[in-house]
């Protein structure tokens, strides 16, 4: 067998000879779209990734999944706008980004063969291995901290850990990730698990009504959430992050590990595409928008409404993930989806303390940095200059 260093050159090789082949004609097609100061809208960038592909030997289809049932702004700078850029047609990869239609996990989904690549949460993984692990690595960290929040009522009794004793606490879903930080956290404040009651309210504004009305006392979700509830009239309270908030992941791509082993190249591919996203979001999150209004013109404003109105909200949404990625302000030579072994025992220790896991687990056994110096292999420059010409 190949060793992981070896099989790391061959593979860059690999893609660097189809990236040399497309590059030049993908810059132009998206030049045309950006610098020529007109929104590009779904043509364009359809046309960009069709330019990109023609200069391939051939095209690999790849299904990226997101783990949830609504693709709203907030899941565009996962996958949805590398794909409108033209930069996995780039690496010569047909992607599909879809959604799990709420039907199903995305585990399920990969392990089934209904995605090639999905949306992971770190600790779904590593407590599924207290029974069996799942072969599932994550080869690309989105999110270098952990998503969830707390709220509760503003003005109400609830305004930190220690007052949620005895309360009902609200979560979109019963998932492993929301009840290991909500447990985490209780503990901190002193609370057995057994001292409060969880019961799933939803994604909707079903939770915040529920809020509302006195049936929960508070609700767990993310930024996204809550920049989606203020823009239907919602109010909340943020109670205070535990100190340890920024100690964990949130978010990452994951894959099978014989998929991963037997297509490095698209791994590598995909990793450079979202990297290369994340540099383009961070100059234009306004030109993000617009391709996303084009993809899901239902999304956007509808005749006779407020543009500008549409965007801001929309721009409330897109700026609370961003800031969970960094996207804006991270360094220039930011090394993009970066993972470490030290970071994922602090996370197979977060669950253990939260009681959720009694083994010490490997934490080599839930993710791969191996393709994290490729994935940040690109010139920049040029992504800046496109990004800042709209």
């Amino acid at each position: 067998m190949q060793s992981s260093i070896s099989r790391t050159i061959d593979t860059r090789s690999t893609i660097t000879r189809h990236r040399r082949a497309g590059v030049a004609v993908v810059a132009a097609a998206l030049s045309v779209a950006v610098v020529s100061g007109c929104s590009p809208d779904s043509g364009s960038t359809t046309a960009a990734a069709a330019a990109a592909a023609a200069e391939c030997e051939s095209a690999t289809p790849v299904t990226i999944m997101m783990g949830t049932s609504d693709m709203d702004i907030s899941y565009s700078p996962y996958a949805l706008l590398a794909n409108q850029l033209g930069y996995f047609a780039e690496e010569c990869i047909d992607a599909t980004v879809t959604t799990t239609g709420g039907q199903t996990t995305t585990q399920q989904a990969l392990i089934g063969k209904a995605a090639d690549i999905t949306l992971q949460t770190p600790d779904s993984l590593v407590v599924a291995a207290e029974k069996e692990r799942l072969p599932i690595k994550m080869f690309y960290n989105l999110i270098p901290r952990s998503t969830y929040e707390i709220v509760s009522l503003p003005g109400g009794d609830v305004t930190s850990d220690k007052d949620l004793a005895g309360a009902v606490i609200g979560l979109p879903a019963l998932t492993d990730s929301l009840k290991a930080y909500v447990t985490a956290r209780l503990k901190d404040a002193g609370i057995p698990t057994d001292g409060v009651q969880f019961i799933a309210t939803g994604y909707g504004g079903t939770s915040m009504e529920a809020l509302k009305s006195g049936q929960i006392d508070a609700f767990v979700g993310w930024p996204g959430l809550w920049a989606a509830y203020r823009n239907s009239g919602y109010e909340m309270s943020v109670l205070p992050e535990p100190s340890w908030q920024t100690d964990y992941y949130g978010m990452g791509m994951g894959a099978l590990d014989s998929y991963i082993d037997e297509n490095p190249e698209i791994i590598e591919g995909v990793s450079r595409a979202l990297a290369k996203s994340s540099v383009f979001l961070s100059e234009n999150p306004t030109q993000a928008i617009e391709l996303f209004w084009d993809e899901f013109p239902a999304r956007g404003p509808l005749p006779g409404e407020d543009k500008q109105k549409s965007q801001d909200q929309t721009m409330a949404v897109l700026e609370s993930t961003m800031k969970l990625m960094d996207i804006g302000t991270a360094p220039a030579d930011q090394q993009w989806g970066k993972q470490t072994e030290e970071r994922w025992k602090s996370q197979v220790q977060y669950n253990i303390d939260a009681g959720l896991v009694t083994k010490d687990l490997d934490p080599n056994l839930f993710f791969t940095n191996e393709f994290n110096e490729a994935a940040n292999d690109f010139d920049r420059a040029p992504i800046i200059e496109q990004a800042d010409a709209q």
